[in-house]
């Protein structure tokens, strides 16, 4: 029970931490949190100009019934598309791609708003899965110096998955 209540204050203390600095989180070998100032996972980064509404994305994972977890994503003022679609459409706002990261491991491209996170992909116990938006150049869109990412945190050990999700640009209501 401490190492759950230990898991969940360092996670609320990296999260509030996080709202004031540019990075992504980076979960320790203790299962504590920290901020990582990151060069977006090798790809750089590309701020949203001024005058375009700022993309907001929010995560929320699903128990699936037979293995693992089905993460959906959801964006405003964003295009979440493959880059052959995007070659016929006028530029309108932002768009681009999503990557997956589990345990800041690289999983793939996200095109849509739904994917399926094997069990494989977790380990047991605390897991972190963050999803950027990234330009078709694949670098990462940022925003007053931040990432537009998400990061939800589960525990696979527990009946029912503790949830915690920040973004430096959540969605509004």
């Amino acid at each position: 029970m401490n190492t759950i209540i230990k898991s969940i204050f360092s996670i609320g203390l990296c999260l509030v931490a996080m709202q004031s600095q540019a990075g992504h989180p980076k979960m320790m070998a203790d299962g504590s949190m920290q901020m990582v100032m990151t060069d977006e996972m090798q790809h750089g980064s590309q701020a949203i100009p001024k005058d375009v509404a700022i993309p907001r994305i929010g995560v929320e994972v699903f128990e699936d019934s037979m293995s693992g977890f089905n993460l959906h994503i959801t964006t405003q003022n964003y295009q979440l598309e493959p880059p052959e679609f995007s070659a016929d459409k006028p530029k309108v706002g932002v768009q681009g791609h999503a990557h997956l990261y589990v345990n800041e491991k690289k999983i793939g491209r996200i095109y849509g708003p739904y994917i399926h996170l094997p069990n494989k992909l977790l380990k047991p116990g605390l897991n972190m899965v963050s999803v950027s938006l990234n330009g078709h150049n694949h670098s990462t869109w940022t925003a007053d110096d931040k990432e537009i990412i998400a990061t939800i945190i589960i525990n696979t050990k527990l009946a029912k998955p503790i949830q915690s999700v920040y973004s430096p640009y959540p969605l509004k209501p």
